[in-house]
């Protein structure tokens, strides 16, 4: 209409995702019209053998903000928050002996920091870095430099 190239306005977004902040899993991602957005991603994770079992789970919940918007790329902010949890459980069997070992982890991250989005046709690749603060069950927090990505797919 007034030449200017159409601006990437996908409202939703279904992908995978991955990082310390953002969680990692199946990812939901919702942009609403005043250029703020939400990102979810879940991945559980179950398996049981004879000798072991393992469980794990990562959720997590990010804010988005766009900063410009153009038809290829979009640049934006983020912060986030995740938790992740990790379970395993190991017998071994010695004769008339029996081990059985078990470890559990739990982490909480917060962080964010400046991202962008590159679009072709329904698709986009999202990186985003910044800092992240954790804890662990294990007893160790730290604070790091973090790195997401997201590969989503537009069904609007």
């Amino acid at each position: 209409e007034n030449g200017e190239p159409e601006k990437w306005t996908r409202t939703h977004n279904i992908g995978i995702g991955a990082g310390y902040v953002t969680g990692y899993g199946l990812s939901y991602r919702h942009w609403f019209p005043s250029n703020f957005g939400y990102q979810v991603n879940f991945a559980p994770y179950y398996s049981k053998t004879d000798y072991e079992k393992e469980i794990s789970l990562s959720l997590g919940v990010t804010g988005l903000r766009t900063l410009h918007r153009s038809s290829v790329v979009n640049l934006l902010g983020y912060a986030g928050a995740s938790v992740y949890y990790d379970y395993d459980r190991y017998e071994n069997n010695y004769g008339h002996f029996e081990e059985v070992t078990e470890e559990s982890n739990t982490r909480y991250t917060i962080g964010g920091g400046p991202g962008f989005d590159v679009h072709f046709w329904h698709l986009s690749m999202n990186v985003m870095f910044g800092v992240r603060f954790s804890t662990e069950s294990t007893d160790e927090t730290r604070m790091d430099i973090t790195g997401e990505t997201a590969v989503f797919y537009s069904f609007d």
